[in-house]
């Protein structure tokens, strides 16, 4: 029997303490996010009469099927919003099955337990897509981007990031070139200093206009979700950081 200080859970029906934030059975939080806490009312909370779906039965115990949160492999109600024991959201996480609750690593892509997929390919290349596009974006995008993939690692995502990189690279040793090719002319006369300096630009123009293509092509590569080198130096770049961003 229920008494004063003890209220039903909303999600499953079991009783717990009025001033308990979440559901020792099912983890369901109890709190009204409009601004109102039931916990805390001193209104009576009748039995639930609404009929609920029968929960998912495991065979032969008769007990609702618990998964496992992904990141401790604590056993969790399938609507758990939060783990018990870690406090994490069950449904992220890297290190536990949620099926079987088995311990597995972060490149896995399957338990080897019981088979099921261990990471959704849409949401996991989605997320490498963002990264690979973001990093073509500037350096503050390529700073968001780098943030981005410490949190959800994708090859994707780690390949452009290196090209990026590699893009950088060249463009400032772009710069170093040109300006050691501009210190002849201080030494020059006023007509072949004139000449010399359209000869720079010529080059400039040439190079600058080549890196905008290399990224302009790479972009559209991150966003099309494909891992192809930029035209030039894009292989050189997959040797030199073929370990950046693993």
């Amino acid at each position: 029997m229920r008494n004063e200080n003890q209220i039903y859970c909303s999600n499953c029906g079991t009783l717990i303490g009025i001033d308990d934030p979440s559901c020792v059975q099912c983890g369901y939080a109890q709190v009204d996010f409009s601004g109102a806490n039931p916990l805390s009312s001193n209104l009576s909370v009748s039995e639930p009469t609404v009929e609920k779906e029968p929960a998912k039965q495991t065979s032969g115990e008769g007990s609702t099927k618990m998964d496992y949160c992904k990141t401790c492999g604590n056993a969790v109600h399938p609507n758990a919003i939060a783990c018990l024991s870690c406090g994490c959201d069950p449904k992220r996480g890297n290190q536990h099955c949620q099926s079987c609750g088995v311990e597995t690593k972060p490149e896995q892509i399957i338990c080897i337990k019981c088979g099921v997929s261990l990471n959704s390919p849409s949401i996991s290349s989605l997320d490498g897509k963002s990264v690979a596009t973001i990093a073509y974006l500037t350096l503050i995008g390529f700073i968001i981007a780098l943030i981005q993939h410490g949190s959800n690692k994708t090859k994707l995502g780690a390949y452009h990031l290196r090209q990026v990189v590699g893009l950088m690279v060249s463009g400032i040793g772009l710069t170093i070139i040109l300006w050691i090719l501009l210190l002849p002319m201080f030494g020059m006369g006023y007509r072949s200093a004139a000449d010399y300096a359209v000869f720079i630009g010529i080059l400039s123009f040439v190079g600058w206009v080549a890196m905008l293509a290399n990224i302009i092509i790479s972009f559209i590569n991150a966003i099309n979700g494909r891992a192809k080198p930029a035209p030039i130096l894009g292989k050189l770049y997959e040797k030199w950081f073929e370990n950046w961003f693993l």
